[in-house]
């Protein structure tokens, strides 16, 4: 009574805790009927523990750092239940709320990705071989190439929804991670900071021929026929460019392109994503801005232990979902930098936690203008080919070219103002459906939205 934890462990058999909890546990099982029956304490254990196998397993697959996430949470259920803390039970239903039920996305079926299959391409001047995931049909088919948004894995619940769908409507699937994912920094060139989009693109294409020569090697060349590449909100605008990239070149390589949620400057977007993180403070009352963020975590824990489902009512307000998307995508730059570029620093004696720290104060612009832009400039890229590259509005002509182009848009959603709102009305008139309300990716997981991708996606 009265003790606040100070340290967190993680226990063998035991998972996650405290000193105080810890402690606690020897206490617990003096009152414990089962622990006075060995075989019944064993069998409560052991459910608890394969209830959360899954969750684990997957935790582990898509996260660089599963102990930090796993802490946050473990942190955030514990200080909760221990102090019932009170919330504010305002709500909003802004683009950012909205926003929030991307996290409802998933496939129908559980086990779809256990269906996948594993592999890993050499890339001439990648350190290290890139995994990627196949979902194949048991005869030829036609290709679908998912592209993950900003951070995303291969094996992310986004990424897995649009797989099962493309594979649904007869598509071979083919995923591997955004290039801002600790998974790709690990294997790019040495080096690489990504953020000159250009040369985002080039790894990505690069990466894409590798494991096509892969597959075709494995499976021959006629088993894959069509190709259709989707992307969702960073991954939209790496397929839009990628397609106007492949137009301009004549290519036949691509027969349609699914963009979901593609923001206009991913400069503005990345300017955005740091300005949600920093919502609870705009009043500059740090007290205020704490009682906010604790507010906004506890209330996503609820939600995740409860089971919310994508029709309820959500219960945040407009500055706490900000806070929340904020921080996700802060972490993402953290595991990116960590994995990228400062590895290194990370070694037997040096303590994680100080480096954490230190990366926490980076923000995605500190990271483009300070680092990737610094770099890149030493290696003879100009600014003004940085600034061109983030734009898509340099590429309408041959958008308006590309073949089986559709986009997908909401039109609240926060990485896209009401000007490139009108650019996209404007200029791809009959090549997009335009969701009223949703935020960013938010509608995802709603059967409007899938009937649209699934209607494109299919062979006439």
């Amino acid at each position: 009574w009265g003790w606040n934890s100070q340290m967190y462990l993680y226990l063998p058999i035991l998972g996650s805790t405290s000193e105080r909890d810890g402690l606690g546990m020897m206490g617990d099982s003096l009152v414990d009927p089962t622990s006075l029956y060995s075989p019944a304490k064993i069998l409560f254990s052991f459910n608890e523990i394969s209830f959360m196998a899954k969750f684990l397993k997957e935790t582990l697959l898509k996260e660089y750092d599963p102990y930090e996430l796993s802490r946050l949470l473990y942190s955030v259920r514990r200080e909760h239940e221990i102090h019932n803390f009170a919330f504010d039970p305002a709500k909003d239903n802004t683009g950012q709320v909205q926003t929030l039920r991307a996290i409802f996305t998933a496939p129908k079926d559980p086990e779809f990705a256990e269906h996948r299959k594993e592999g890993e391409t050499s890339i001439v001047g990648f350190k290290k071989a890139l995994p990627y995931s196949v979902w194949l049909q048991k005869e030829a088919a036609p290709l679908a190439v998912i592209l993950p948004g900003l951070g995303g894995h291969r094996l992310g619940s986004r990424s897995l929804a649009l797989a099962e769908m493309a594979f649904e409507e007869g598509y071979n699937v083919l995923i591997f991670s955004n290039t801002f994912n600790w998974e790709f920094m690990l294997s790019a060139p040495e080096g690489y900071t990504p953020g000159y989009f250009k040369k985002d693109k080039e790894l990505q294409l690069a990466a894409y021929l590798s494991i096509m020569d892969d597959l075709k090697g494995k499976y021959g060349e006629s088993f894959f026929q069509e190709k259709a590449i989707l992307g969702m909100s960073m991954g939209a605008w790496y397929a839009l460019n990628l397609a106007a990239d492949l137009t301009d070149s004549g290519s036949k390589e691509l027969d349609r392109c699914i963009a979901i949620n593609p923001p206009v400057n991913l400069l503005q977007g990345l300017e955005k994503l740091d300005a949600l993180y920093r919502a609870p403070l705009k009043n500059g009352d740090m007290q205020q801005a704490q009682k906010i963020i604790r507010s906004a975590l506890v209330k996503a824990f609820m939600c995740f232990h409860d089971g919310l489902k994508p029709t309820n009512e959500l219960p945040f307000t407009d500055v706490e979902a900000s806070y929340l998307i904020g921080l996700s995508f802060k972490l993402v730059l953290r595991e990116t930098l960590v994995a990228g570029l400062f590895g290194h620093k990370l070694n037997f004696v040096a303590c994680k936690g100080d480096l954490y720290e230190e990366l926490n104060s980076i923000s995605y612009i500190d990271y483009y203008k300070k680092i990737a832009s610094t770099k890149l400039m030493e290696d003879g890229v100009s600014q003004q080919q940085l600034d061109d590259s983030v734009n898509l509005l340099k590429r309408k002509d041959s958008l308006m070219k590309t073949k089986g182009l559709h986009l997908i848009l909401s039109d609240n959603d926060f990485l896209v103002n009401d000007e490139q709102l009108n650019w996209f009305k404007e200029n791809f008139e009959g090549k997009m459906t335009l969701f009223n309300k949703g935020g960013h990716l938010g509608n995802l997981w709603h059967p409007d939205l899938q009937k649209v991708i699934r209607d494109k996606l299919k062979i006439k």
